[in-house]
Parts: structure tokens; C-alpha cells; sequence
């Protein structure tokens, strides 16, 4: 039997959470690139599942693995989880807990802290080692360790990078996503009872709109190569073509 690598993409949020896309076209763009797996983990939501979402998608698996743990928390992943709402309010350990009492197939999500300099925020870094309720650790996440270690002002350039990782950007489309550098910086939800994270918005979004700008009107394209298209061109290299 001839080796073979699955491609697949793991904790992926929707608008069933904190996510922008609904799980269809998350599902039809899996398809689209040729991965063989996705892994919807929406905030303690199972609707990928209750709405009979998973399955096979013309040879593509979609599962559910809700995303445990409220906000200031560690968080964990919950393969088959049967009952999302009993972990509801509690603390990691005891979530983790119980949702291996329930059978469910834990994975620690972003295990370390990722800080951003110079905003204070409380470290939710996994530190529940001591117990055996978990099967697997998320080792890299893309969207928490992007930001790790960064300065608040290279926060568009970091997402200018990564408009052009998928595929290249233009105007309007980074005009509609200009919220999203204050969601990760965790001021959105204080914006109305903070004056001074209303104020780091409004900067981020001059400055997203500075740093983007440039590219907007060269409309800047990077090749983009499916994973079908990528396994094709592999398909025909072996050992000794390197």
C-alpha cells in the first residue's frame, strides 16, 4: 500500500462562534484546495454537528471538535463530545474532566502564552498537566502565534502577510476585515466602557489602512496553489529525484 500524507485543517472557527464564514463555504473551500479533513471547533458550539453539517464532503471529512474554555481561560478541543452544555462555566480542569468522563477526545489548544507587548492581558496558557484526560497537544495554531511576542503596531503588517499567504487582497475586501486587528487584540468587547481601547481601534484601523494601502491599489496577487495542484505535481517525484 503506497504512503500517502492527509492534508487537513484543524480548529477552524465559524459564525457559529467568533468566526466570519458560515460552516458551508468553509466546507466548499476545503473542497475547493483538496483537503481531506477539516475540524470545525467553534467556542463551546457544537452546530457544525447539531445541523448535520459533518460527514463526507465529496471525499472530504468534516468533524466537530468544539472549543472549550471561557474567555481569560485555557482551552481545549472535544472530539465527540455528547454534551457541550455540561462543561458550561467551569474551570479548565474540571471541563477537561468532564468531557472525558463523556468519552470525548481532548486536545490542548495553543498550550503556551502568547502575549502581545505592551498590552496587559491575562496569560491563558495551559498549566493542568497533571492528569491523563487529554490525548493530544495543538504543537503550532496559527492565528495565536502569529501574534506572539509582537508589537501592536506590526499587527497589520502581520495581517498585510497573510491577506498575500492566501491568495492577495484588495481594497474592499480589507476595508470589510479592518475590525478583526482589534479582536485579536482582545479591546473589542471594551470598547464601549473603555475610552482608551475605543481610542487603540481607531489607530489600528488608520494604521491597517496605511499599511495595506500600497498593495490595495497595485493589487498585489501571490500565485496561489491548491493542495490538489501541489500533490499532482508531486505525484510523479520519488525517492531518487529528491
Amino acid at each position: 500500500m503506497a504512503e500517502r500524507e492527509y492534508v487537513g485543517a484543524v480548529h477552524v472557527h465559524s459564525n457559529f462562534s467568533d468566526g466570519y464564514a458560515p460552516v458551508d463555504d468553509i466546507i466548499a473551500a476545503a473542497v475547493d484546495v483538496g483537503l481531506d479533513f477539516l475540524v470545525m471547533s467553534d467556542h463551546d458550539s457544537d452546530n457544525t454537528a447539531l445541523q448535520g453539517l459533518t460527514g463526507w464532503h465529496d471525499g472530504m471529512l468534516c468533524l466537530s471538535a468544539p472549543e472549550i474554555g471561557a474567555r481569560g481561560n485555557p482551552h481545549f478541543l472535544a472530539f465527540a463530545l455528547t454534551d457541550v452544555s455540561a462543561t458550561s462555566g467551569m474551570d479548565a480542569p474540571d471541563a477537561i474532566e468532564e468531557a472525558c468522563r463523556q468519552g470525548a477526545g481532548n486536545f490542548i489548544a495553543h498550550p503556551h502564552v502568547a502575549q502581545i507587548r505592551l498590552w496587559s492581558r491575562k496569560p491563558v496558557g495551559w498549566t493542568y498537566w497533571d492528569t491523563d484526560a487529554f490525548c493530544g497537544i495543538e504543537i503550532w495554531s496559527y492565528m495565536h502565534d502569529v501574534c506572539h511576542k509582537s508589537v501592536p503596531w506590526r499587527l497589520p503588517i502581520l495581517l498585510l502577510r497573510h491577506r498575500l499567504l492566501v491568495g492577495g487582497l484588495g481594497l474592499m475586501e480589507w476595508l470589510s476585515q479592518e475590525f478583526f486587528t482589534a479582536t485579536v487584540l482582545g479591546v473589542a468587547s471594551d470598547a464601549a466602557d473603555n475610552p482608551d481601547a475605543a481610542i487603540i481601534i481607531l489607530l489600528f484601523r488608520v494604521a491597517m489602512f496605511i499599511a495595506v494601502l500600497p498593495g490595495a491599489v497595485l493589487h498585489i496577487r501571490h500565485p496561489e496553489v491548491s493542495v490538489k495542484e501541489a500533490r499532482s505535481e508531486m505525484e510523479g517525484v520519488g525517492p531518487a529525484d529528491g
